[in-house]
């Protein structure tokens, strides 16, 4: 059951149950830089933090799908002559007991999508999703179903609903470029 929560948190279609990151209005996408093929790069990251409403940065977490790791682990920024890690797991902090990017968590994700799909990363204040459950949960046995075979029925049932509490994506006071506290990157074509 936790399993299904988690997962609708994330990617929740919101027709009559949860409303998910990847499906809300308020998700920011960022583009993806002109020919890099499926790979992640410094600019999109930089890009995703960008786009992160400055409220949300102090709480934000990094969210990474199946084969991301390896794109962040070998990430450079290049300065001049010199290729800067950005990503810097033997020489770095960790960040609450987890890995860091921009000194915020970076937790590896089954739920959000693979290395190149819109979803594969993404930048997010956790704390701006509302979520409610109606009552505990409630498990029902039953070994009349299956008696013939010595087997019992179990059924388990959880009422919970979820959303992202931002509507929008926020457009700054002094203009620019909307914010979100959810934020992600575009799909990339692969090479």
């Amino acid at each position: 059951t936790s399993w299904n929560v988690d997962n609708d948190i994330i990617n929740g279609p919101g027709l009559g149950g949860p409303l998910g990151i990847l499906n809300s209005p308020a998700l920011v996408t960022v583009d993806a830089e002109e020919s890099q093929g499926s790979t992640i790069v410094f600019e999109n990251v930089l890009g995703m933090w960008e786009r992160l409403a400055p409220a949300c940065k102090k709480r934000a977490v990094w969210l990474i799908g199946p084969g991301v790791f390896r794109e962040l682990a070998t990430m450079g920024n290049i300065a001049g002559s010199d290729v800067l890690p950005v990503f810097t797991p033997a020489n770095g902090p960790l960040v609450e007991g987890y890995l860091s990017l921009f000194a915020r968590p970076i937790i590896e994700c089954e739920f959000c999508q693979v290395l190149g799909k819109k979803g594969d990363i993404l930048v997010c204040d956790m704390s701006d999703v509302v979520g409610i459950d109606k009552g505990k949960m409630e498990t029902e046995t039953s070994l009349q179903l299956e008696f013939m075979s010595d087997r019992a029925c179990i059924k388990t049932r959880y009422r919970f609903n979820s959303c992202p509490y931002t509507s929008a994506p926020i457009t700054p006071f002094r203009g620019g470029d909307t914010v979100s506290p959810y934020v992600t990157l575009a799909e990339r074509a692969g090479e």
